[in-house]
């Protein structure tokens, strides 16, 4: 194991001092269509995302990039006989790691993939809706989970023009873990306080489509 892990540093800094190996960075932004997998109906809701962007071009057409990004998650339980819709929305704070690869085919613009590991922390989770006429908020950090562990992959385009590039990318988010966490929690109805719990009835996963753009400027080479 220690010789492997010995090659594999070997290789990394092999890669990382190509002739090839160059910087960029940038800005991103766009929106979400976040969903949650559940036990229960849940529709999709149109959120935001925006970020900063690290590229490492290690060797030529392929890269790895840092996207650390605040992006929104949630989605709508949808109304039953017995339960009123709810609308939850949460900020989290993304952290995905990607390779990518370059196609060169095309001399006016870049098309590529990438795919990776994503990271993300829960910033606030909150929960609205109405039931018997009051209108229901709720706090529910103490029933959701701090991290999210999920897979990102997706395809983009890059125009480069003179002194910076246009980016436009589509992502799909497929979160990995269950977020929900067993407890109660509290609810404010007009004044009122209603207490809440979660158990294993709640257990629910984040998934999404990303499309996001954004400007990135080359600064080494």
């Amino acid at each position: 194991m220690k010789k492997l892990i010995f090659q594999l540093i070997i290789i990394i800094t092999v890669l990382m001092n190509t002739v090839y190996a160059q910087w960029s960075v940038g800005i991103m932004g766009g929106v979400n269509f976040s969903d949650m997998k559940a036990d229960v109906d849940i529709k999709s809701r149109t959120l935001t995302s925006f970020g900063a962007v690290v590229e490492y071009s290690m060797i030529d057409q392929l890269s790895l990039v840092a996207l650390p990004t605040y992006v929104q998650n949630g989605g709508i339980r949808v109304r039953t006989e017995t339960e009123p819709e709810l609308t939850i929305k949460g900020s989290y704070l993304d952290m995905p790691i990607f390779l990518k690869y370059s196609f060169s085919f095309i001399k006016v613009m870049k098309p590529f993939l990438f795919a990776g590991p994503s990271v993300e922390y829960r910033l606030n989770l909150k929960m609205k809706g109405e039931f018997a006429g009051l209108d229901i908020t709720a706090d529910l950090k103490n029933v959701s989970k701090d991290f999210d562990l999920g897979i990102g992959l997706g395809a983009g385009v890059e125009i480069p023009l003179d002194i910076l590039s246009i980016v436009i990318e589509g992502k799909y988010y497929l979160g990995l873990t269950d977020q929900h966490k067993n407890g109660t929690f509290l609810a404010d109805a007009e004044g009122l306080t209603i207490e809440g719990k979660f158990d294993d009835t709640n257990k629910f996963k984040y998934r999404g489509i990303q499309i996001i753009a954004g400007i990135t400027f080359t600064i080494g080479e």
